[in-house]
């Protein structure tokens, strides 16, 4: 009898557990394929034979507010640019995509995916060596120089330059590797997020290699992108960002 109810509780337990794990929401995953600081970086940590990534930057802390607020769990993971599109493409990515523009991907009347309201404002710039005299206005001023850029950004004028054959140009991994290739003088110029020049400068290369040409390249604003099959999560998104960038600024210590 003590056996038989033992066995009772047991699987009464088991039972709970396992209901309790079944009834936990799956993490709404976010999407980005910025992997550069501030924005995203990612930082290796090796856990007996496994390697795992512990995450920082804007779009970790922004998504971590967005996750307290509508009190659900969110995740982010990095997606390079072209695995992001063949997703996209074929209906199948499963989430959203953080800190992009409509122009980006060839929604200007935002027919084509969900776009929320904009959370951040944001620059690219001109970089170059301290010692360059380029002057810059437009796309076009760049064609007499060797630009670099990473792959798969799209550049308004530069871009269209590059694919026409006017514009020489190095593609490269990242930001940091573009920046290398200047601060040797294999290239003469980059185009680069202010925010990331800024935080290169200070952690990477020493003060006065660079300076930033007083035409920036592109104002614009970044948004989350939500494939139109997920408007219930976009209008529950939308309405937590407008609550976020409109509310006063936490008093700081």
């Amino acid at each position: 009898m003590i056996k038989t109810l033992w066995f009772a509780v047991f699987y009464a337990v088991i039972g709970l557990s396992q209901k309790t794990v079944a009834s936990a929401p799956d993490p709404f995953v976010i999407y980005t394929y910025h992997d550069k600081p501030p924005y995203y970086s990612r930082t290796p940590v090796t856990s007996g034979s496994a390697s795992e990534y512990t995450v920082e930057g804007l779009y970790p802390d922004f998504i971590g507010r967005l996750s307290e607020l509508l009190q659900r769990p969110i995740e982010i993971q990095y997606l390079p640019r072209r695995r992001l599109e063949q997703r996209l493409k074929a209906h199948i990515l499963d989430g959203a995509v953080i800190g992009v523009n409509p122009v980006w991907f060839k929604d200007k009347d935002r027919k084509t995916f969900l776009w929320t309201e904009a959370f951040m404002q944001d620059r690219d710039v001109v970089a170059v060596r301290h010692d360059d005299d380029l002057s810059y206005n437009h796309p076009n001023d760049l064609i007499a120089r060797t630009v670099t850029v990473p792959r798969g950004y799209y550049l308004w004028g530069v871009s269209e330059n590059i694919k026409s054959k006017k514009q020489r140009a190095i593609l490269t991994s990242s930001e940091l590797q573009s920046l290398k290739l200047i601060a040797t003088k294999r290239a003469d110029a980059t185009i680069i997020s202010e925010k990331t020049l800024q935080h290169m400068i200070e952690t990477t290369f020493r003060p006065g290699m660079f300076k930033v040409l007083p035409v920036a390249h592109d104002s614009f604003d970044r948004h989350f992108l939500f494939p139109k099959q997920y408007r219930d999560d976009y209008e529950l998104f939308n309405s937590a960002i407008q609550k976020l960038i409109n509310s006063p600024p936490e008093p700081t210590n």
